[in-house]
């Protein structure tokens, strides 16, 4: 394992979130959520007397709740991709959900396309978001559905993290899946904050 990478998400340290250095009485709860999890990392926390790691996954790889979610996963097959070899990724400046990076001109060079036509990006802004989307691509197995797994499982609070996503990602999730999956319309109360946060932002920037 690289000293570059975090050893429970296999993503790069240097992603602009915050570390945490693990030692002794941490080190052995990985133990413990590792023999839970039987990824075989128990031999590499064994071996060390302090790790480095981010805080987030620090929160996230002992609970109960993340372990669960880990062996559901592992059990219907769906492989976890490491971020750090496709591409490096940000909730910040990438969508979470196709995990492409959005332009910080993004939505004033959207505002010009007929409203129809507009692909506007828009920020997470209640919790639920992340558990209904989880939801949605629930058994799936398409490349899209393991990356938003991938992006999402480590992290608990999106509003936290200002993660975005792009409108037609969003509405793409609703669509008839042919795993016979729940359709319906994204969230409209998010979306409509988001259009009102937008257009505010464009009527002060002409002003």
């Amino acid at each position: 394992m690289s000293r570059r990478e975090c050893c429970l998400c296999d993503d790069l340290l240097e992603d602009g979130t915050e570390l945490c250095v693990v030692k002794e009485k941490g080190l052995q709860s990985f133990i413990e959520a590792s023999t839970k999890r039987k990824d075989g990392k128990v031999k590499l926390f064994k071996e060390r007397t302090e790790i480095q790691v981010h805080v987030r996954c620090r929160k996230n790889y002992t609970t109960e709740r993340s372990v669960a979610a880990y062996l559901k996963r592992a059990a219907q097959h769906i492989p976890k991709k490491k971020r750090s070899i496709t591409r490096e990724f940000s909730f910040k400046t990438h969508c979470f959900i196709c995990g492409n990076q959005v332009a910080t001109d993004h939505n004033q060079q959207q505002i010009k396309n007929p409203p129809n036509k507009r692909n506007m990006v828009y920020n997470v802004t209640t919790l639920s978001m992340r558990e209904k989307v989880l939801s949605l691509v629930a058994g799936r197995q398409d490349e899209l559905s393991q990356g938003i797994v991938t992006r999402l499982e480590p992290e608990h609070d999106l509003v936290a993290v200002d993660a975005q996503y792009h409108r037609d990602c969003m509405k793409a999730l609703y669509r008839p899946h042919r795993q016979g999956l729940p359709t319906g319309r994204p969230v409209d109360n998010e979306m409509e904050a988001a259009i009102h946060s937008i257009t505010t932002f464009l009527k002060n920037s002409d002003e």
